[in-house]
């Protein structure tokens, strides 16, 4: 029985990692008005589109391209 639980440990883990920035980038991107979007050129539907079919890479972009331009407002 306890084998099973220590294989659990990592699965766990790599679905935290993965999901806890998809997670954030998702809310983080919904809560920016869209002006702050215009105003740096981005466009807010075609970022949440990316975040929500490519998890991974979605959420990477916006938290690396785009997220500081439009902290910086």
């Amino acid at each position: 029985m306890s084998e099973g639980v220590t294989f659990m440990w990592p699965t766990m883990a790599v679905a935290v990692l993965i999901t806890g920035p998809w997670l954030f980038a998702l809310v983080d991107a919904v809560s920016r008005p869209l002006a702050d979007w215009a105003r740096h050129g981005h466009h807010k539907l075609l970022w949440l589109a990316a975040i929500v079919l490519f998890p991974v890479v979605g959420a990477a972009g916006y938290l690396i391209v785009v997220r500081p331009k439009l902290r910086a407002v």
